[in-house]
């Protein structure tokens, strides 16, 4: 997951990626990560002060064409869990 803070201008103070490992979980695991990973996210935000502001990811279109795309790159859209995250 990508974090960025920006300052009142709207210009990028801070980038970091928090990792969230799904590949190869169980449905549990999976869940209790993104939990954990939400969680830091979160508190990223307490820490800084600032409001959470998500992106709106739709990767339907993506998804209805994945059996022409990389096998790996299609793994990655199956199991990004935006629908949980949100």
């Amino acid at each position: 997951i990508a974090v960025s803070e920006t300052d009142r201008c709207g210009n990028c103070v801070l980038l970091k990626t928090v990792p969230m490992p799904l590949r190869g979980k169980k449905k549990n695991q999976r869940k209790h990560q993104i939990r954990q990973t939400a969680k830091e996210v979160v508190l990223e935000c307490v820490r800084s002060n600032k409001p959470l502001v998500m992106e709106a990811l739709d990767f339907e279109k993506k998804k209805s064409n994945m059996r022409y795309g990389n096998q790996r790159h299609n793994q990655m859209l199956s199991e990004f869990a935006t629908k949980q995250i949100q």
